[in-house]
């Protein structure tokens, strides 16, 4: 809770708060501490997605899916390419791997069907040949 407190008054930069967090998961052992910080960080500023992206590889590390794969979302959706490529080759993710979820977030194109495709249950129009 004093975390959450601390996190909604400060203003520090990447380096500090990467710094808090290091020392609440590393030090401490108490990586729900670090993600109470990141949070309520997340929420102040939803578009540092650095910031998300480390908040969903922490809750990925702790085997909190959902979490995870809604902070990674968000990281992407503000982030960019650079999150999804980091989540796909980022050991915490090595969990989600077989998450259809997690696939669709880091492998967009391979999960869209080409626009112009007909429905899967729909058999191929037959070619007339004219004289």
């Amino acid at each position: 809770q004093r975390l959450r407190f601390i996190a909604g008054l400060t203003n520090w930069d990447r380096e500090n708060m990467s710094a808090i967090i290091q020392y609440y998961v590393d030090q401490v052992h108490n990586p729900e501490a670090a993600i109470a910080f990141l949070e309520t960080r997340a929420q102040i500023d939803p578009k540092a997605s650095e910031m998300v992206y480390s908040l969903a590889a922490l809750h990925a590390s702790l085997a909190h899916r959902d979490e995870a794969l809604k902070y990674l979302q968000q990281a992407i959706a503000t982030g960019g390419t650079n999150a999804s490529i980091s989540a796909n080759l980022d050991p915490r993710f090595q969990d989600l791997h077989d998450d259809p979820r997690f696939q669709a977030l880091v492998n967009p194109a391979t999960n869209a069907a080409p626009v112009n495709a007909p429905p899967a249950n729909l058999k191929a129009p037959v070619k007339v040949k004219k004289k």
